[in-house]
């Protein structure tokens, strides 16, 4: 980058740092007592750094190299990353260096030993004097007082390394680098995590039971009647391709236009609008999927499509605009489907997962958020949550969607005050809509049975009874039974004819079987 200007430090650059660190020219940040701490030692011990090593551990950056006015040799212009004003100009005889400001005529001639104590021991001289003794430590070093001290603990088990480039020097010095980094980093987030002034340190004002039972709230207790009390986080498992998506979708018509969710769970009305955090569907699927299902009031909704983006969950900057978004939109109910698009650890790990819902609960609150339902994959048997265990235990209620051996949709939830029994579900194809058939019981074996005898003879009016046992897989004894049981209760009627034979055609069917054929 070219220099220009009276000073060569003086740049074109983004104000995009993260923080300013001011200098007074008027004197020295470490004093004459400090200084004279160490002072030769220091002064000796600097000789074998350089200048540019001690440069850009204090936080400068090369800009330019022009020719000294002391000689012929060249001298090297740096600017401080984090504070622009600041230069340092380093003389080409390695000797001291200079302390420039861009908006000042001020400079202060620096040795090394003062440069460190000012940038990196913050006026410690101690400190100082341990950063120049330690300066060319490598990360072995550092990790033997890390580590264990028990004999060839070091060496000969935790950095053991095998296989292709163990025996190039180069390679065990890099790993153990990134030891010695691994190390540093989950020490760091150990410390974080415990100074961290967010999440759990922002304590709930407590109240007396008399005060407390004294209030009195407007709003009725349930948000969605029988399904989801008011500020309540659902989660909806479902198991892949049983119409979660559009189970949501259909949540949405209900909310924005003040219809029963599923046909039948009344809606308490809503003051604030309907999100959706999408990180599934393709936008054109999107599109196409609202228009077939004709939300009336359209605009309650707003529809945030995440798919093809970073996940914001990732990125404090990237939640905190998230929720200002959130509050900007005035979203009261808010739906994210699914968990596992911005869930980023280990899945089976209560403790990982613990926390992450932790800091979903705490951008719920920022973001003004009242009501949440989050989609999550089931297990492979649809009974439950694919890994850790916590997410079963940590919502208020659970709402459940899976598909019966015959490929019938089938809901239920169960939770706080929220107690649904295992009931059908109908999927109307050119709508989108979906409906619930209240009362309905998820058939048993037998049932199953019958019913794929009642499907046959649909389709083939006049079966005989050899075709439909051909045609329908199961025990020929429970096929006998399930026949004879549908004839006895009038849905098969049964006809005779020539040598005995029996012809079947289908006869008084209630709702729900036939929504199931």
């Amino acid at each position: 980058m070219r220099l220009s200007g009276p000073h060569p430090w003086k740049v074109s650059y983004e104000k995009n740092y993260i923080s300013t660190l001011e200098f007074d020219f008027s004197q020295k940040k470490c004093g004459d007592q400090q200084m004279s701490l160490n002072w030769n030692e220091n002064k000796q011990l600097t000789k074998a750094i350089s200048w540019s090593s001690i440069a850009e551990r204090c936080g400068f950056e090369h800009r330019s190299s022009n020719k000294s006015k002391f000689g012929s040799s060249m001298d090297k212009y740096w600017v401080h990353k984090s504070n622009p004003e600041l230069g340092l100009i380093i003389r080409s005889d390695n000797q001291n260096a200079t302390l420039c400001s861009k908006n000042s005529e001020n400079t202060t001639q620096y040795q090394k030993q003062e440069v460190i104590v000012s940038f990196l021991a913050h006026g410690d001289a101690s400190l100082a004097n341990h950063l120049i003794r330690n300066w060319n430590r490598g990360p072995s070093d550092e990790l033997k007082e890390l580590l264990p001290k028990t004999d060839d603990f070091f060496d000969e088990s935790v950095l053991e390394i095998t296989g292709p480039g163990s025996e190039n020097v180069a390679v065990r010095a890099k790993v153990r680098e990134r030891v010695a980094q691994a190390l540093i980093e989950h020490q760091a987030d150990r410390i974080f995590r415990a100074l961290d002034p967010s999440g759990e340190s922002d304590l709930p004002i407590s109240v007396s039971l008399d005060e407390f039972l004294e209030r009195e709230y407007s709003d009725s207790s349930f948000v969605i009647d029988e399904l989801m009390t008011f500020g309540a986080n659902v989660f909806l498992v479902a198991a892949a391709k049983t119409g979660k998506t559009s189970l949501i979708l259909n949540l949405i018509k209900s909310l924005a236009d003040d219809i029963p969710f599923l046909g039948s769970f009344a809606i308490s009305p809503l003051k604030g609008r309907i999100g959706l955090l999408d990180f599934e569907l393709e936008e054109r699927m999107a599109n196409s999927w609202y228009k077939r299902l004709d939300i009336t009031n359209k605009a309650r909704v707003e529809h945030f499509a995440f798919r093809g983006h970073g996940n914001p969950f990732q990125s404090e900057k990237a939640l905190n605009d998230l929720a200002e978004q959130l509050k900007f939109h005035e979203i009261e109910f808010l739906i994210m489907d699914p968990f596992s698009s911005i869930f980023f650890g280990n899945h089976n790990d209560n403790g990982e997962v613990k926390e992450f819902l932790k800091r979903v609960d705490a951008f719920k609150v920022k973001a003004g958020v009242k009501h949440l339902v989050m989609a999550v994959h089931a297990g492979r048997d649809q009974s439950k949550t694919r890994g850790a265990s916590t997410l079963d235990d940590h919502p208020d209620a659970l709402w459940y969607l899976s598909k019966d051996s015959e490929g019938t949709r089938v809901f239920r939830a169960a939770g706080r005050d929220v107690d649904v029994e295992e009931c059908y579900l109908v999927f109307e194809a050119s709508s989108g809509e979906m409906r619930i058939i209240r009362g309905s019981k998820v058939v048993g074996s037998l049932r199953t049975i019958q019913l794929r005898i009642l499907r046959y003879v649909k389709h083939n009016p006049g079966a005989t009874a050899s075709s439909i046992d051909s045609a329908i897989t199961g025990n020929t004894t429970l096929k006998a039974k399930a026949r004879a049981e549908l004839v006895k209760s009038g849905e098969l009627k049964e006809t005779s004819g020539p040598r005995g034979a029996k012809f079947y055609h289908l006869g008084d069917l209630d709702e729900e079987t036939i929504v199931r054929l």
